[in-house]
Order: C-alpha cells, then structure tokens, then sequence
C-alpha cells in the first residue's frame, strides 16, 4: 500500500502538493483538514485524504456559476442528498435570508455535514436526517463511513447497510408547510426516480422553478431503474431539460442524450402554462 501510494504521487505532483496541505493542517497545525472549495465556502469533517481530495470537484466551473447567476425567484431551497453541504452553503452565501433545507440521511455524513454549517456560520440552513424516498416510513441505506460519496438506498445486503428515517418529497414539503421552491436539487446516486415518484404534488401543484438533478447511467441502472426514468418523470410533469454550458448557460437537450451522458447534473424548468 505504501509503495502504491508513494507511486501515485509521483505520477500526480498536484495530488502530492493537496496531500502535504493535508498533512500540515493535520500534523503540524495541529488541526482537522479544512479547504476552500468555493468563495466564502470553507469544508471540513472529511472521512479521510480522498474525500478532501475530491470535494474541490464538487460543483464543476460552469454549474458554479449557474448557481450563482440564475434568478430564482421566490422559495425555499431543497438539497436532497446534501452530502458535506456544498452546494447547501454555496446557495447560503448567495443568499443568507433565503430558507435552504439540507437532507442527508447518513449518520456519519450528517455529523459532517452539521460540522460544516457549523464552520460557515450560517443560520438559514436547516439540516434533516432521513432519506427521501417514494414513501414514508424507514430503508435501507449503504452508510459505508470510508465511500460517504457514494452513499445511497440499498436493494441488497450488505456490511454497512443500515435502516434510515425515510420520508417521501410531498410529506417532506407538507411537514415543513413549504409553499414555494425555487430550487430542488437531487443528488442521490442513482435513486433520483424514487425521490421523483413521491413527489407528484410537489412537482405537479407547487412546481419547483428550478429542478437540478444527477444523470448517471450507471448509478441508476445498479439501483434498479431505467436511465431516462427520472428524467421521463419530470416531463410527464411538463418540465423541459436542460444541460448546463459554459459559465452556466442552459442548452435544451432531451432523453436521446441519456445514454450518451456519464456523469451530469441537468437542469429542468417548468413549461408555463
């Protein structure tokens, strides 16, 4: 492992310069690890080396500056998957008066994910602990505290399953009174359909001005669902899609480029009526 490691350094200078960061604050500092992912955005609480690592590629150039250029309108915000609270905080420190709902129902990623709140000082975030799923009532949840990441609704057994608090979108919006959203964001490794299924109040009555949710092939058909599910469930409730461009500009596309998509987050706005 060692020599491994050292080999991957060698090969990677910048991921040895992010580590040597690391291991001051950590050694030297005397301190848990913490970065700047974003303006005014600081993260900390990591599991270990790989997760301070990734978490500056969170939020790509191009959906950063959508995130910070769009015009919302009026709402609350919803992070469902809000993992450490990137996105969460990047949306905060635009706008600290705007009430930001942050779900994540890993016990350990929720730790951090309070840590982090905590970190920025925010007082308009508002951290729940459960997954969103097509019903109300518990799942299971793959709670891997090595992979927080990947962390999602579990279909088979397995050493870091857990049982979680789940509750569907409509209940979630209904026990909190919600009565405008501006922004729905699903990142939920490939259980996007589930969130999207027990959501049809939300998304046929109340309509989110803005949908922004994950496309992954692989994550969703290891989950059990056809790619285009969750995106087919936003256009049967007259959402048009989007990807998102250069410095956040949206590009209309549709369920043809599904397949041909990676890893993305798209974007869906609601048609007028």
């Amino acid at each position: 492992m060692l020599i491994r490691n050292a080999m991957t350094l060698m090969r990677r200078p910048d991921i040895g310069a992010e580590y040597a960061k690391w291991l001051f604050q950590k050694y030297a500092l005397r301190r848990a690890p913490v970065r700047t992912v974003r303006k005014d955005v600081v993260i900390g609480s990591y599991c270990n080396f790989g997760e301070y690592l990734s978490v500056r590629d969170f939020v790509g150039d191009d959906e950063y500056d959508f995130l910070q250029t769009h015009v919302f309108g009026d709402g609350a915000m919803i992070d469902v998957g809000a993992n450490l609270g990137v996105v969460a905080l990047i949306l905060a420190a635009r706008d600290p008066q705007r009430e930001i709902y942050a779900i994540e129902p890993s016990p350990d990623t929720f730790a951090s994910l309070q840590t982090n709140i905590a970190l920025n000082g925010v007082k308009n975030v508002i951290c729940e602990e459960c997954a969103v799923s097509d019903k109300t009532g518990a799942t299971s949840f793959n709670a891997d505290p090595r992979s927080r990441a990947m962390a999602s609704i579990a279909r088979l057994d397995g050493p870091h399953n857990r049982m979680v608090a789940a509750v569907s979108l409509d209940d979630f919006v209904s026990k909190h009174q919600i009565e405008r959203i501006a922004l729905l964001k699903v990142d939920v490794e490939g259980y996007e359909t589930l969130v999207f299924a027990g959501g049809a109040a939300v998304l046929g009555s109340l309509r989110p001005a803005v949908v922004y949710f994950e496309i992954c092939p692989d994550l969703t058909l290891r989950a059990g669902f056809d790619p285009t599910s969750a995106a087919r469930i936003l256009l049967e409730h007259r959402y048009k899609l989007h990807r998102i461009g250069a410095q956040g500009a949206l590009v209309p596309t549709g369920l043809e480029d599904v397949a041909a998509t990676s890893l993305e987050n798209w974007i869906a706005l609601p048609v007028a009526t």
